[in-house]
């Protein structure tokens, strides 16, 4: 069963993370993009709430795809590392684990210009490699306190896990995939009413610097 939310033991995993955001309010992020099916309608749903994210980007899902990375930094968002293969990191030694990273951030910064700063490991892995490579790339792993499960797809379970567990400084994490996509904007419509209600509003990324 996977969580809906983080908890301590979890946080034992990755010293040195970023969880949460100590403001009023809360923080979207996207995983595994680009995508075809996907991107585009997330990109458009989130200039139509008026709110910034983080993409995450997996490196062999670029190809191809080269000009929605440049639709994303052209929106306001910024852009993550997610590794070059999404498979669990725990699996790779230091000199693989930093390939995946390094080659993603060069891939990322020849298409847009931009250096990337954080990153996200595939499902959340730890490594005992992790801390070393994020100082010798200066990179901030970034992980998160609410999963939207937004990947099976079901309007309703996202709905119901982000009005129950929603709280102030959540780092939220969707998923970029068609699938995800297209319940993405009820589901975002949704959040929106649940973050005023409660008296929030979006977090722009910067603040996690």
């Amino acid at each position: 069963m996977i969580p809906y939310t983080t908890n301590r033991a979890i946080k034992l995993f990755h010293p040195g993370a970023i969880w949460d955001c100590d403001e009023r309010g809360v923080m979207l992020t996207i995983d595994d993009g680009p995508s075809s099916g996907g991107t585009m309608k997330i990109i458009e749903t989130l200039q139509e709430i008026g709110c910034k994210a983080i993409f995450f980007i997996s490196g062999e899902n670029i190809k191809g795809k080269e000009d929605i990375l440049n639709e994303i930094i052209k929106h306001g968002h910024y852009l993550g590392n997610h590794g070059y293969l999404h498979k669990r990191i725990s699996l790779l030694g230091k000199a693989e684990l930093m390939k995946s990273i390094r080659s993603t951030n060069e891939l990322i910064k020849s298409i847009t210009g931009k250096d990337v700063t954080f990153y996200r490991p595939p499902y959340g892995a730890p490594s005992l490699f992790l801390q070393s490579v994020m100082k010798e790339l200066q990179m901030q792993v970034v992980m998160w306190s609410l999963l939207a499960w937004d990947f099976r797809g079901s309007i309703v379970k996202s709905k119901t896990i982000l009005t129950r567990y929603l709280k102030q400084g959540d780092i939220i994490v969707f998923h970029d995939n068609a699938k995800a996509a297209s319940v993405f904007p009820e589901i975002l419509y949704s959040l929106k009413s649940v973050i005023n209600e409660r008296g929030l509003e979006f977090l722009e990324p910067k603040c996690l610097k």
